[in-house]
């Protein structure tokens, strides 16, 4: 799934990359879009603040409202997918209730853009970041933060989660990939094989890998046994 600068949101196969369909237009440029995990629902948001929910199967459009004063950048599902998270260019991160709409929370932990989500493998904390370099660790039901790790300079772009262990990465415009513990905000690895802002991450099912891909196209990988559950 992709969203577009003429707003449109359009479905690709998997293995031919492919449009197979194109599910409406937002007024205004979409940079987020997110499919829930029990793959019923598909979400997207534009520059306007907008939101909206469509069916997967058939891209019929069930729900669309306004969510946030600025650019929304960022879209998340819960692991039961029945919340949506989202995060934009107000500072503010909004939680919403997928079968009602209704706004379950309006967190407010960041002093710039949020541009960034992450939850967590057993999906009990929510990792944020923006413009104001800052990764935010939240409670997913308090709706507090639990932790605040400040290890970037300027904009962070990415955040992923270890498959199993408390370790988070992130990247951003210092070029610079980090993985950090979450417990005690140490940080456990660094690599800097970057020459332009970092945009994506992820590990592998293991954890023992970790791709990085920046505004050159460049994709670098982490390939020393990184987290693995049989590590010492």
């Amino acid at each position: 799934m992709s969203g577009a600068i003429d707003g449109e949101i359009r479905l690709h196969d998997a293995k031919t990359c492919k449009v197979q369909k194109t599910l409406g237009v937002h007024e205004e440029f979409s940079h987020a879009v997110a499919w829930s995990p029990d793959g019923a629902l598909l979400a997207s948001a534009c520059d306007n603040g907008t939101l909206a929910l469509w069916d997967a199967e058939t891209g019929e459009l069930i729900r669309k409202w306004k969510g946030h004063e600025k650019a929304v950048w960022a879209l998340l599902f819960s692991r039961d997918s029945e919340r949506l998270y989202s995060a934009g260019g107000d500072r503010m991160i909004g939680v919403w209730d997928v079968f009602s709409g209704k706004r379950k929370g309006h967190w407010d932990g960041h002093s710039k853009r949020v541009i960034a989500l992450a939850l967590d493998p057993k999906g009990e904390r929510l990792a944020s970041a923006g413009a104001d370099a800052g990764i935010r660790i939240w409670d997913v039901e308090e709706g507090t933060v639990v932790r605040s790790i400040e290890v970037h300079e300027g904009s962070i772009f990415a955040l992923a989660w270890h498959p199993s262990r408390p370790w988070l990465a992130s990247g951003g415009e210092d070029k610079v990939v980090r993985v950090t513990n979450v417990e005690d905000a140490s940080v456990v690895h660094t690599h800097d094989a970057h020459e332009k802002t970092v945009f994506s991450l992820g590990w592998d099912r293991t954890g023992s890998r970790l791709a990085s891909g920046d505004q050159n196209g460049v994709i670098a990988y982490v390939r020393k046994p990184l987290g693995r559950a049989d590590s010492p």
